[in-house]
C-alpha cells in the first residue's frame, strides 16, 4: 500500500509569495537583531524549502542591529556580522550597533566590515567612541543609498572638542542626520535632508542650518561644549524652512527671538534657565503658527504670569508635556480654566521631589476640571514619594469612567503605577518628550523608520 504525502500549502506558495511573507517576520522598525527565535533566522531553521527560499532573497538579511555591551560575545559576532552582509548581497544596508560601554573601540573585523559596505550603507546608527568616528569620517564614499545618519559619541568625556569633516554628510539621499556629542561641519547644502539633530557652539549657527537644508521639518539644536550665547542678529539668504518641529536642547531660546516659523506646530524646550515664557509668547504671535505640541521643562521656575500668557497665546496646543522640580499651586491652577488651551486633550506632567500626598489630589482637581482630555499622565519621580490614597484612587477611576485614560506612576526605589482603564501598562516616560526615545539602549533615536518617508 502506498504511502500518502501530506499536503502542506505553505509549500505550494510561488517563492516571490514566500519573501514576501517573510519581509513581515522582520520587526517593522527595520532594525534585525541575530535571534534565532525571530526572523529571518527563525523561517529559515523551519524546513529546507523555507530555509533555501530565505537565503536566496537579499532584502532579508539587509539589516542588522548588534548590542556589543557584552564583551563574551564580541568574538562570536565578528564572523556572524560577515555572513550576515554577505547575504544582504548588493542591497541597501541598515547598520545598527551599540558599542561597548566602557568607551572602547569597536572590534577591529566588524569595523572594516562596516567600512568596506560603504556603498551601500542605507541607515547606519552608531553609538561609537571618538577614534572610531574620526575613522569612518576617512571613508570617501560614494554613497549612493545612505539615507539616515544617527551617530553618538559613546565616551562623553571625549572628542567634543575634535572638528571634523564627514564625506558621508554629503551622501545625495540623506534625509535624516543626527549627530551627539561630536562637532563638525554639516557639509554641503541638501536639498534632500528633512530631519536633524546637530550640536551648536554659537545661538546663531542654527539659520546656518536654514540655509544648508531648505526643506527641514524636524530639527534638534543641542549645545556644544564650547557655547555661547551671541546676540547678533542673523541675516537669512534664503526663508526660513518649512519647520514643523524644533527642540532646543540647554542652548537658550536666543534663536526664538529671530525666527519667525509660520509651519511650526511641535516646540520643545528643555533649559534650566529663568524667564523664557515671555519669549515663547513673542515667538508664537510673531509667527501666527498653529502649535499643536508644546514641552517645557521647569517652566515652574519662570514666573508664572508669563507662562500663563505664553500658554494662552498658543489656543491651538492639544498636548501640553510640563516636567517641574516644586510648581507652585498657581502653575497647577492656571491650566483649569477651559479658556486657557481650549483645544487641550492631552497632558503629561512629570514632577520631582515631590514628598507631599496632596499633590496626587492636585492633579486630581486638573482633570476633573479638563472633562475634554482624552489622556493624562502623571510621573513622580524621586526619593520618599507617596502612594495616593484609596480615596484618591477612586477619584481618578471615576474620571477614567468618563473616556479619559489616565496613567500614575511613582519611580522610585519601589515602582508603582496606576492605569484607567485597565490594559498593558504604558511606558508613560516617553510620552513627556524630553531628551529623546530612543530605539533599545543607549542608541541613537531617528524619526523615519527606513527607509524614511517625507
Amino acid at each position: 500500500m502506498a504511502t500518502q504525502q501530506s499536503y502542506v500549502p505553505a509549500l505550494t506558495l510561488p517563492n516571490e509569495l514566500m519573501t514576501h511573507i517573510f519581509l513581515y517576520c522582520l520587526p517593522p522598525h527595520g532594525r534585525v537583531r541575530p535571534n534565532p527565535k525571530t526572523g529571518p533566522l527563525l523561517v529559515a531553521q523551519i524546513c529546507r524549502h523555507w530555509r533555501a527560499v530565505a537565503l536566496s532573497f537579499p532584502r532579508l538579511w539587509a539589516s542588522i542591529a548588534l548590542d556589543l555591551t557584552v564583551e563574551s560575545v564580541i568574538n562570536q559576532k565578528i564572523a556572524l556580522v560577515g555572513l550576515w552582509l554577505s547575504r544582504a548581497s548588493r542591497s541597501p544596508l541598515s547598520i545598527t550597533i551599540n558599542g561597548p560601554l566602557d568607551g572602547s573601540r569597536l572590534p577591529a573585523g566588524i569595523f572594516s566590515l562596516i567600512k568596506s559596505s560603504s556603498v551601500q550603507w542605507g541607515r547606519l546608527e552608531l553609538m561609537i567612541p571618538a577614534p572610531d568616528f574620526l575613522e569612518l569620517c576617512e571613508v570617501a564614499g560614494p554613497f549612493p543609498h545612505l539615507q539616515v545618519v544617527a551617530i553618538e559619541n559613546a565616551d562623553h568625556s571625549e572628542g567634543n572638542h575634535i572638528e571634523f569633516r564627514a564625506p558621508f554628510l554629503d551622501a545625495p539621499k540623506l534625509q535624516v542626520l543626527r549627530i551627539d556629542c561630536f562637532e563638525c561641519t554639516p557639509g554641503k547644502r541638501s536639498q534632500s535632508t528633512s530631519a536633524v539633530k546637530f550640536p551648536i557652539r554659537r545661538s546663531t549657527e542654527i539659520f546656518q542650518m536654514f540655509e544648508r537644508f531648505p526643506n527641514l521639518r524636524h530639527l534638534i539644536v543641542t549645545r556644544a561644549s564650547n557655547y555661547r550665547i551671541d546676540g547678533l542678529t542673523p541675516e537669512l539668504s534664503d526663508p526660513c524652512p518649512p519647520l514643523r518641529s524644533l527642540v532646543l536642547y540647554d542652548c537658550g531660546v536666543m534663536p526664538l527671538k529671530h525666527l519667525t516659523l509660520p509651519t511650526l506646530e511641535d516646540l520643545k524646550i528643555v533649559d534650566t534657565k529663568d524667564g523664557y515664557s515671555r519669549v515663547i509668547a513673542d515667538f508664537v504671535a510673531r509667527s501666527s503658527c498653529m502649535l499643536k505640541v508644546l514641552s517645557l521643562e521647569f517652566p515652574d521656575k519662570d514666573d508664572p504670569l508669563e507662562l500663563e500668557r505664553a500658554l494662552r497665546a498658543s489656543p491651538s496646543i492639544i498636548t501640553l508635556c510640563f516636567s517641574f522640580n516644586s510648581p507652585p499651586r498657581i502653575v497647577w491652577f492656571m491650566l483649569h480654566p477651559l479658556d486657557v488651551l481650549p483645544c487641550l486633550t492631552n497632558i503629561h506632567i512629570r514632577t520631582e521631589g515631590m514628598d507631599d500626598v496632596a499633590k496626587w489630589d492636585i492633579f486630581l482637581g486638573l482633570v476633573r476640571a479638563r472633562p475634554a482630555l482624552l489622556v493624562a499622565d502623571f510621573l513622580a519621580v524621586g526619593g520618599g514619594v507617596p502612594l495616593p490614597t484609596a480615596r484618591q484612587i477612586a477619584g481618578f477611576g471615576a474620571v477614567a469612567e468618563r473616556g479619559m485614560h489616565i496613567t500614575l506612576k511613582r519611580e522610585d526605589d519601589d515602582q508603582k503605577s496606576w492605569q484607567w482603564p485597565d490594559g498593558p501598562e504604558e511606558d508613560i516616560d516617553e510620552n513627556f518628550g524630553f531628551g529623546d526615545p530612543v530605539t533599545y539602549g543607549s542608541l541613537p533615536y531617528v524619526w523615519n523608520r527606513y527607509p524614511p518617508t517625507v
